[in-house]
């Protein structure tokens, strides 16, 4: 009997114990919520939900990173291949090595271009070249045609936008999908006859316009990404969906807003969501301009004016809402880290009042801006024979095909390969390279051309019979 009652006095005890942990815990969890909502001047209700919510997300990120039974396909950024046992260590930016005493008087440099390539230390994830959906939707819907009248790139971009745009009016709601796929939503042509409200089920325009144009840059080769801005009231919890995509024409990322049919330019120059968010700190008036595209859907709303200065002050919160354009390649449950708020890049302003979330956040430029398409050329430290010189090419182009080198402006071939023997003759030797994507598009090029000097031995072996490349 007294066994009976020590039993059970000792289920009391640690049933109490467990009352009084819970009791803390919730303690903590009401405390912690009223001291964020104070802080960032949000509601108990909103901020309880984000840490509830945050501590799931947390659990699966754990789980997934034990076990993720997601199949990732990601595209070759680069040449894979590379000699045994050579690094980068061994190589020289090809401007450091001509800066090189030892070298004046040997060779002059007349010109060198050498692209600089900018890493973001957050990951994104492209969108596979070997994805079918992505070519049967460049031909089915023969949107080479739509370019076919640019001139240029950019020009290209505009005329895909306008392609875009002109698709579906506002109000065409399209229904929301679990892993977007603008083929699917052309053939299905759902149409809004009847006006009918807007339903929660349903894209809200300003985000389905930017995901709808972004793949349909993807599938012409261009790289975009999901980007959306905040009015400062808005504080980053809610705001405006837009595309932003890699220029070569330009270096640089460019704003494209497919749902106003819009870009910003200054000084003739298109801008990118940081550059806009910027001039909130100009004095007076800014100078940016919003240039309109031409767009055939029928909205009314599209002759509405729009005010360059209160688009300027919409960009006060800016972020790059999902850090991949795979979607219709890699689909990942919800809540996946890919599907999370890790899956965001958030830009801190310092001016600003801070937000309360649990996104990635930056405040580097090159965090924010990476480049793509570019070429480094760099050179061996070791400087060997003078008739030739060891070079290594690197890149980063999402879906790299090949090299292509013009040696002397009339020697051309193309390579896989990161490392080229570089023939050199006495006068002059030029050299270009630039990458090429799997879908045809050029990348930028970077370029050096020397005069061979003091070359004698080099002219010696026979200046103009030498082969100055090899596949």
């Amino acid at each position: 009997m007294k066994y009976l009652i020590f039993r059970k006095n000792g289920l009391i005890s640690k049933f109490r114990i467990f009352i009084l942990i819970v009791a803390f815990l919730v303690l903590v969890f009401a405390t912690t919520s009223v001291a964020i909502s104070v802080r960032y001047d949000i509601s108990v209700g909103y901020t309880s939900k984000q840490l509830v919510r945050q501590g799931l997300l947390t659990i699966i990120d754990v789980a997934t990173q034990i076990y993720d039974p997601i199949s990732i396909k990601s595209p070759s950024n680069g040449p894979v291949n590379g000699k045994q046992g050579v690094t980068l260590k061994d190589y020289i930016r090809i401007e450091g090595f001509f800066g090189k005493n030892k070298l004046q008087g040997r060779f002059h440099v007349k010109a060198l271009k050498n692209e600089k390539i900018k890493r973001s230390i957050f990951h994104f994830g492209y969108q596979h070249y070997k994805e079918p959906k992505l070519h049967t939707l460049r031909n089915e819907y023969n949107l080479d045609s739509v370019i076919e009248a640019a001139k240029n790139e950019f020009e290209a971009m505009i005329l895909l936008r306008n392609w875009t745009r002109s698709q579906f009016r506002r109000n065409d709601y399209q229904p929301f999908m679990e892993d977007f796929n603008a083929l699917e939503i052309l053939r299905k042509n759902i149409r809004n006859k009847n006006n009918d409200p807007y339903m929660p089920n349903q894209y809200n325009p300003c985000y389905f316009f930017p995901l709808f144009y972004s793949q349909i840059l993807l599938s012409m080769g261009y790289q975009a990404r999901l980007v959306r801005i905040s009015h400062l009231s808005d504080r980053g919890y809610d705001g405006h969906g837009m595309t932003e995509v890699w220029s070569n024409q330009f270096r640089k990322w460019i704003t494209m807003d497919a749902d106003l049919n819009l870009h910003y330019e200054k000084d003739g120059i298109p801008l990118n969501l940081l550059e806009v968010h910027n001039e909130r700190y100009k004095k007076g008036l800014s100078n940016v301009k919003i240039i309109r595209g031409i767009q055939t859907s029928g909205d009314f709303q599209y002759e509405k004016e729009i005010n360059v200065e209160d688009m300027i002050e919409y960009h006060s919160y800016i972020q790059i809402l999902d850090m991949r354009n795979n979607w219709m390649t890699n689909h990942y449950f919800r809540g996946h880290p890919k599907r999370s708020d890790k899956a965001t890049l958030f830009w801190v302003d310092k001016n600003l009042p801070p937000v309360f979330n649990f996104k990635q956040k930056t405040n580097n430029k090159d965090d924010f801006y990476w480049t793509l398409n570019q070429t480094e050329i760099w050179a061996n430290k070791q400087v060997g024979s003078w008739k030739e010189m060891t070079l290594l090419f690197e890149t980063f182009t999402p879906n790299f095909d090949y090299f292509e080198i013009w040696v002397d402006d009339f020697k051309k071939c193309t390579t896989r390969d990161s490392f080229y023997l570089w023939k050199l003759h006495s006068g002059e030797n030029k050299l270009i390279v630039r990458s090429f994507n799997k879908f045809g598009v050029l990348g930028i090029p970077s370029s050096v051309e020397i005069f061979a000097e003091h070359a004698q031995q080099i002219a010696q072996s026979g200046r103009g019979k030498e082969k100055y490349f090899r596949r």
